[in-house]
């Protein structure tokens, strides 16, 4: 009987603490999944400030992150990363969609956008959401530093042809950006390849079902 008493007796400081690691443990779990929650919110809440920038709030009435495709199409865009189509709608019509993608051939990486094309084929704005640009040269992409991306703004793409997506100076449509010619062609190969998509694949675009990845 002593003998059992005495194995209880040391035993109980390890079952104590092995209550007291599963508990460390859970809370560790639940602080952790807590905090990627509060990340998740955050990113959405900053991509929807993103997008709701781009249209008049009165031009549609659903919520742009519950109706938009991720869209895989080699040979559309410059890598096969998806990339995701949100649709703005109004009273239950598509009326806008907004492409978020990522060029590679800026001067020093990635350029990521945003494309709102109007269902009739017009470019509503383009918006550049992040890059690794030069200071005062290729960061004027940037509505913040300067108005070069206003001049897509109302644009009929369905009748530009490829010399038409260039630079004035190389016989084009755009006005230059002075010391950062790598970066605004990147931007205008970016826009004429999702516009060129849009025209492509228009009606697809319009009535294919929400939140797959689709190959059109």
């Amino acid at each position: 009987m002593a003998d059992s008493r005495s194995l209880t007796t040391r035993w109980q400081p390890i079952a104590a603490l092995g209550l007291v690691a599963a508990g460390m443990g859970l809370l560790i779990a639940i602080t952790v999944s807590s905090t990627e929650l509060r990340i998740t919110d955050q990113r959405l809440a900053a991509r929807m400030a993103q997008l709701t920038r781009l249209l008049p709030s009165d031009s549609y009435d659903n919520s742009l992150h519950q109706d938009r495709l991720a869209i895989r199409a080699p040979g559309q865009f410059q890598n096969d990363l998806p990339v995701t189509a949100y649709r703005a709608r109004l009273n239950g019509e598509v009326v806008s969609i907004i492409f978020s993608l990522t060029t590679p051939d800026g001067y020093n990486g990635n350029i990521d956008l945003l494309i709102a094309i109007h269902a009739d084929g017009h470019l509503q704005a383009v918006r550049v959401t992040r890059h690794q640009e030069t200071p005062g040269l290729g960061d004027r992409v940037e509505l913040e530093k300067s108005d070069w991306v206003q001049q897509f703004s109302g644009l009929a793409t369905s009748v530009f042809t490829h010399k038409d997506w260039q630079l004035r100076k190389h016989g084009g449509q755009f006005d230059q950006l002075t010391g950062a010619t790598i970066t605004a062609t990147a931007v205008l190969g970016a826009v004429e390849r999702t516009t060129g998509f849009f025209h492509s694949r228009r009606q697809w675009l319009l009535e294919a079902p929400s939140d797959n990845l689709q190959t059109p």
